[in-house]
């Protein structure tokens, strides 16, 4: 059963970063693999959020600060929840790593919600060492 472990492990995971056979399995380095997935999903909600503010704009001024807002208050945060959608994606055969991608990054926003909620109803003045998004 260990050898089987050892050779799923070599293989490249996410489509992003190869794991080395070096690696023992047990132990595999989870904070790079979480900083490559938070780079990838960190620019595609710059480039979603930067286009939707445009159009916020255009709107009202207002509604693209607010939407700055949200997008900073997600920042900082370990994706946790994202690599895992995408993680669960490919091991249960998905290959197409920019297909998933918007999707888990609609699961990290959806816990950014959850969050600003839970700040808004415990009164929270401080999330990750910055203003709450009901405070700005």
């Amino acid at each position: 059963m260990a050898s089987g472990l050892v050779s799923f492990f070599k293989k490249p995971i996410i489509g992003i970063l190869p794991v080395m056979a070096s690696v023992n399995p047990l132990s595999m380095n989870a904070e790079n693999y979480l900083k490559a997935y938070s780079q990838k999903a960190n620019k595609f909600l710059d480039s979603f959020f930067l286009k939707k503010k445009a159009l916020a704009q255009k709107i009202d001024p207002d509604l693209g600060k607010i939407l700055q807002v949200f997008l900073d208050s997600s920042k900082g945060g370990k994706r946790a929840r994202g690599a895992l959608t995408v993680l669960g994606y490919e091991s249960s055969g998905g290959k197409n790593f920019e297909a998933i991608l918007p999707v888990s990054c609609g699961i990290e926003m959806f816990h950014n919600f959850l969050l600003i909620h839970d700040d808004i109803i415990d009164k929270d003045r401080l999330r990750r060492g910055k203003p709450t998004v009901h405070t700005i």
